[in-house]
């Protein structure tokens, strides 16, 4: 398959490759930041929680069935009074996000580092065996910044990535089942323009791929005329070559800052067009909150919480549409 022709899914599937053997980390990993996104449920329904205790719902019983999806009516069960069960389960919801945060990360960052080590030595070894032809044909600048620069983009990009996909991926549909299970309709109101914000990512990884490519091409022509200078300077010298060496390495510094301006201003634009289309969104289940027959049977703590749990879907949508341009940069 052509380079160009790789999809998004498929590099991140090679890097996956490297995992084996270390599979049981990443679900260690998995279950630390799903116990994160779950806790911010918590909280979120606590606060809900809150509201319905100032307003109850019209004929609400004294002692209403819980609802399945709702924790804080879960733990009311055991009768502990209000004004210790929502200070308690704000705790806990607060204690067990950042454990899992912290252990999600920390172990996911060990098998990050433990993949380039091992790709890293698996190029070096690789290197050693390669005929001198092959030494010949390609420029040492290129070679050297296999091993420098663009083992650096992709030390960043398993770690990044891997982060952000997990984390963020495992939040985001956390989300999604929650608002869910408060109002399903509501739930497909605020999803409808979720292919509007696929085309946009599409788009970006496509631009990400040519962009960091051609970063790739330029940071090897740095290293190939700071490679030359340093080690022919009597030759460069001798023959009167400074003007031109100089104006071969501005040329190749100067694509090398316009294509990393370019990475930078596609990957704002794109960044902030999702968001206004998860605004937009928003905008939409607002107004769809109005029609009673949407809304109808939701508390005030529900419809709080709802829209509590929308509100966060910017933040991961928004990382999750950045990591395109980590994983074409790597």
């Amino acid at each position: 398959m052509p380079e160009g022709a790789q999809s998004d899914w498929s590099i991140y599937r090679r890097l996956l490759g490297y995992l084996r053997g270390r599979e049981w980390l990443f679900l260690v990993a998995l279950v630390g930041y799903l116990l994160a996104a779950l806790a911010e449920g918590v909280f979120a329904q606590t606060i809900g929680s809150v509201v319905d205790a100032f307003q109850p719902p019209a004929g609400a019983e004294a002692n209403p069935i819980p609802r399945w999806y709702w924790l804080p009516d879960v733990f009311q069960q055991f009768g502990l009074p209000s004004i210790w069960t929502f200070p308690l389960l704000i705790f806990v919801a607060a204690v067990v996000r950042a454990a899992g945060a912290v252990s999600g990360e920390y172990v996911l960052s060990r098998v990050s580092f433990q993949v380039i080590h091992t790709v890293r030595c698996q190029l070096f070894e690789r290197m050693l065996h390669l005929p001198s032809s092959f030494y010949s044909e390609s420029r040492q600048g290129d070679l050297s910044n296999r091993l420098t620069d663009t083992t650096s983009r992709l030390r960043d990009t398993v770690t990044d990535v891997n982060k952000i996909v997990i984390q963020d991926g495992v939040k985001l549909l956390v989300l999604v089942l929650l608002m869910v299970s408060i109002n399903a309709v509501l739930t497909a109101v605020f999803l409808v323009l979720a292919p509007l914000i696929a085309l946009v990512v599409r788009y970006a990884s496509r631009r990400f791929r040519r962009i960091s490519r051609r970063i790739q091409a330029s940071m090897g022509e740095v290293t190939q005329v700071g490679h030359e200078i340093v080690h022919a300077f009597k030759i460069v010298r001798t023959y009167g070559g400074e003007l031109l060496e100089r104006n071969r390495f501005r040329s190749a510094s100067e694509t090398n800052r316009r294509q990393q301006l370019k990475l930078v201003a596609t990957k704002a634009l794109s960044a902030q067009v999702i968001q206004v289309v998860v605004a937009i969104a928003l905008a939409l289940l607002v107004g769809a909150l109005l029609f009673p027959e949407i809304s109808a049977g939701m508390t005030a703590g529900e419809l709080v919480t709802y829209v509590g749990y929308a509100a966060l879907l910017a933040i991961p949508t928004k990382r999750l549409s950045d990591v395109v341009s980590s994983l074409q940069a790597g």
